[in-house]
């Protein structure tokens, strides 16, 4: 993902859509200002959160990566995992700004 200027983010949200095992296994989400010096997210996916979101909405796999307000220009989402069955799917991507960030 590329911003055409640095952004604060709060989280990013992978929606699989009505295929929940089309969710991704391992991710690893990285973050930069400039393109070249790279940060992982942090924490990162957390899989008690994509669980309580099962809960609240058992037709769609949402996956969230939190960030503790990082101001970023790039994000790399990058599936570490591989599933000889079942795809890497993201049907909706949404990037949040923390509250109160305009």
């Amino acid at each position: 993902i590329t911003f055409d200027r640095p952004v604060r983010i709060s989280r990013i949200s992978l929606d699989a859509g009505p295929v929940l095992s089309n969710a991704a296994g391992n991710l690893v989400v990285t973050w930069s200002l400039d393109g070249r010096s790279w940060r992982l997210a942090s924490p990162g996916f957390h899989a008690g959160v994509f669980i309580r979101s099962l809960i609240d909405d058992p037709r769609r796999a949402v996956q969230n990566i939190l960030f503790q307000g990082e101001e970023a220009r790039f994000i790399k989402i990058e599936q570490t995992g591989v599933d000889p069955i079942w795809p890497w799917a993201v049907a909706e991507l949404r990037v949040f700004r923390p509250a109160g960030n305009s």
